[in-house]
């Protein structure tokens, strides 16, 4: 895991912060650092609206359990934001 990265793994599902998602070589490190693991990345936002982020990557990941997203390796919230946020699943 990169030393920028805040990762979390002592919980299900485990958790890692990226600052700068859409900076260059990112996409490259976050899947360096996944190596395999199915994720759910959030859509980028200001720091303070965080827990924000979380909600969508957790409703997203419930859908996708259930079969109404898709589940691949790596699930893009901001591909399903009208799903995600239409869901109802946590708000």
């Amino acid at each position: 895991m990169p030393p920028e990265f805040l990762a979390r793994f002592d919980e299900r599902p485990g958790r890692v912060v990226v600052p700068d998602p859409e900076g260059p070589g990112r996409a490259r490190a976050v899947a360096g650092a996944l190596h395999g693991l199915r994720a759910v990345v959030g859509p980028t936002v200001d720091v303070h609206e965080g827990a924000r982020s979380l909600r969508w990557v957790l409703d997203a990941l419930e859908l996708s359990r259930r079969g109404v997203l898709p589940a691949p390796d790596v699930l893009h919230c901001a591909d399903h934001l009208a799903t995600c946020c239409s869901s109802g699943t946590s708000r």
